[in-house]
């Protein structure tokens, strides 16, 4: 006996809890499962035996995440300020003085005059605002099927969806930047004014022999201060994960109980100060920038301050998913929207890539 679906209204499946929880996160996803998705066999015809049962569960395509952390680990993010705006303006401040601090001694037989005259400088730095528009569509065909089917919340999967492509492309904004556009749309890896040094790495920390580990824990932060000009120490070691995975071997044979992790997490806390973490990065792995500031990529290990007066992405306007709207009652459509920059450098002296290929 065939059933017959009533019709239903539309209005009432949109109550989906997903479109009234949406707020924004940062974005963790990178690659999806190459060869996983059969594409031909997309859609809602398949052909079933009479013992074939389907899941009401569907398995969601798979993602590269940050290991549990967000963009705001990573560089510090502030939402919300200068919504609508298409530059984000801020000044950096710099002393002029017109004489050191040995002219202005006096003496005061012969009466105090002003030997050096301090003023202040300023100079700004733009960050611009991209706006970022999305969406998608269902029709009420669509929503009947769906719900025949009694698997797939078509309307709570397009919105995951939507979600999921500005998550990706945030993410890539962050970290990678526009490769279009890096001068006005640099990542955490990318941006063309932070001094490339690739004489500290002639391969991966995972893989080097005991005295070069050695050499290169005793040198980076040396590195590091002479780029800074001694103004300041890092906080943050961003490696490619393709080195990160390797660092539980060990320091030598001679050390069989003391891994490089630990090793290299110890030596920068002691010289830096106990917050340092050293974070682990996909998309520092030389094939997935590749394009980017080489045309085969590199493997880039940032060392830096993560403090918003160093380094710092905006997000003047969080991702927005708008009601649904129809103009004919069978098609529905939802605009989502958003405002973004990239992770703009304001002292990058305090920034240091090291690469090797």
């Amino acid at each position: 006996m065939i059933t017959s679906v009533n019709p239903i209204n539309a209005k009432e499946v949109l109550k989906s809890p997903l479109l009234n929880s949406i707020k924004y996160e940062a974005g963790m996803k990178l690659l999806n499962s190459n060869g996983q998705v059969d594409t031909s066999s997309m859609g809602y015809q398949y052909t079933i035996q009479t013992t074939t049962f389907i899941h009401a569960k569907t398995v969601d395509q798979v993602f590269y995440e940050l290991d549990g952390r967000k963009i705001s680990d990573y560089i510090p993010v502030e939402m919300g300020v200068a919504a609508w705006m298409e530059n984000i303006k801020t000044n950096l401040t710099y002393l002029n003085n017109t004489g050191d601090f040995w002219t202005g001694v006096q003496s005061l037989a012969s009466g105090p005059t002003r030997k050096i005259n301090t003023s202040i400088g300023v100079t700004p730095v733009n960050a611009q605002a991209y706006y970022w528009v999305g969406g998608y569509q269902y029709n009420t065909f669509e929503i009947n099927k769906a719900l025949a089917l009694n698997n797939w919340n078509i309307v709570e999967a397009q919105a995951k969806a939507n979600k999921k492509v500005f998550d990706l492309g945030l993410q890539q904004a962050a970290f990678l930047g526009h490769m279009g556009d890096l001068t006005n749309c640099p990542g955490l890896l990318s941006n063309p004014a932070v001094t490339i040094n690739t004489s500290l790495l002639s391969g991966n920390i995972s893989a080097l022999s005991y005295s070069d580990f050695n050499t290169f824990v005793s040198a980076v932060i040396a590195a590091y201060r002479t780029n800074s000009n001694e103004t300041a120490f890092p906080n943050r070691f961003v490696i490619p994960m393709a080195d990160f995975v390797g660092l539980a071997s060990f320091v030598s044979p001679q050390y069989p109980n003391i891994q490089k992790i630990t090793a290299l997490e110890d030596a920068f806390k002691r010289i830096c100060g106990p917050d340092f973490q050293i974070l682990p990065l996909t998309y520092a792995n030389m094939s997935v920038n590749a394009g980017y500031w080489a045309t085969n990529g590199t493997y880039r290990y940032v060392l830096y301050r993560h403090d918003p007066e160093v380094v710092k992405m905006d997000i003047p306007l969080a991702y927005t998913l708008n009601a649904p709207g129809t103009s004919d009652n069978f098609t529905w459509n939802v605009v989502s929207y958003a405002q973004f920059t990239g992770a703009i450098a304001y002292r990058i002296p305090q920034m240091l890539y090291i690469d090797h290929v």
